[in-house]
């Protein structure tokens, strides 16, 4: 039996994202996307709470919320994981998207739009997890 579990167990570590089901209450965390722009551009966090990230989008037109290392350092609730896709969440013009997760690593995390020149025009941020 322990032989048979332990490369299940393997797979279960090395998956970018942990997935499972986040546990309630959780702090919501807004940002919202406009034009060039995240607001706020800083998150802090704290490893091991219970957040749910409310991602926003002003514009009438599409952006992303990149962040693929911090992503990879989170627990992901399992309704949410087909929201990122290779580190990136997408939010369609004035639209909304929701990721409940808990951050399991203190670390410093950068986040970014990935549509051309978008973050160099100002779409970036920092995630600070204490």
């Amino acid at each position: 039996m322990k032989a048979t579990l332990l490369p299940l167990l393997a797979v279960m570590v090395s998956t970018p994202e942990a997935v499972a089901q986040v546990p309630t209450p959780r702090e919501a965390v807004t940002v919202e996307l406009s034009s060039f722009d995240f607001a706020p551009s800083t998150l802090e966090l704290v490893r091991g709470r219970a957040y749910e990230l409310v991602l926003v989008n002003k514009s009438g037109s599409d952006h992303d919320f990149t962040a693929p290392e911090f992503f990879s350092s989170a627990l992901i609730a399992e309704a949410n994981t087909g929201s990122i896709v290779r580190g990136k969440v997408t939010i369609v013009g004035k639209d909304e998207t929701r990721i409940d997760f808990v951050p399991l690593r203190a670390g410093i995390f950068q986040f970014h739009c990935s549509h051309l020149l978008h973050a160099s025009l100002g779409m970036r941020g920092t995630i600070r997890v204490s």
